[in-house]
């Protein structure tokens, strides 16, 4: 059997590789952060998100939220030391089946996507889920977080599949009743996280700002810590 390493976009891709090469198992080139360098790899024995982390070069450390702390010892004009990528992970308990003893990790959100209030949480993938349920928006969105006194303001801005949609108040309703129904933190629990404002606002495509350096968004621009 032939065991193919891909990059990790590539096991989204559902049944395609698997339908090029039947006989294959498939399996991450590498977990790493740009930051940081290469994290972990994935023996024949891993699957989904488990990584080995890449020892002797880096040392992996798991934070008090869950999150990666990484220190490069491959990098020595510019080190990288107990940086926290953004990612969260859960140490796997015994031995690897491939005889390595290198500690394994299983990968889970990024931290970044987890949205904290006083009484529970939202993710980023429960509001792209219920987003994507709309062919008038496109899967592009980011969510503004400001402080009024003691409670919290929430702006999200979605750009817009159909340049008709912007500023559709008719559909920001609907879009936000989704939102209110299959999220808690902003629908039964909004008084208990101190939610004073919800809104939604249909942007035209592009009207999200672009990090100029990477020309990614910036989806999350929590301010009530600043």
């Amino acid at each position: 059997m032939k065991r193919l390493c891909l990059h990790p976009a590539y096991h989204r891709a559902g049944k395609l590789p698997s339908s090029v090469w039947p006989n294959a198992t498939f399996h991450s080139a590498g977990y790493g952060a740009a930051e940081v360098g290469p994290i972990g790899f994935q023996c024949e024995y891993c699957s989904g998100t488990e990584h080995h982390i890449l020892q002797p070069h880096c040392i992996v450390e798991k934070g008090d939220g869950g999150e990666v702390i990484a220190t490069s010892l491959i990098r020595s004009l510019q080190p990288a030391i107990r940086m926290n990528v953004g990612d969260n992970i859960e140490w796997m308990d015994g031995e690897c089946e491939c005889g390595r003893k290198s500690p394994r990790f299983r990968l889970l959100q990024r931290s970044d996507e987890i949205i904290e209030f006083q009484y529970d949480s939202m993710t980023l993938d429960q509001l792209g889920s219920c987003l994507g349920k709309f062919t008038e928006l496109a899967p592009v969105f980011q969510v503004r977080l400001d402080l009024n006194g003691d409670e919290t303001d929430i702006i999200i801005r979605v750009e817009a599949a159909d340049s008709d949609a912007v500023d559709d108040y008719e559909l920001s309703s609907k879009v936000y009743e989704c939102l209110k129904g299959e999220i808690p933190a902003v629908g039964i629990n909004r008084r208990k996280n101190n939610i004073r404002a919800f809104k939604i606002l249909v942007v035209p495509s592009g009207g999200i700002p672009r990090v100029q350096t990477t020309g990614k968004i910036r989806r999350v621009i929590d301010k009530r810590f600043m």
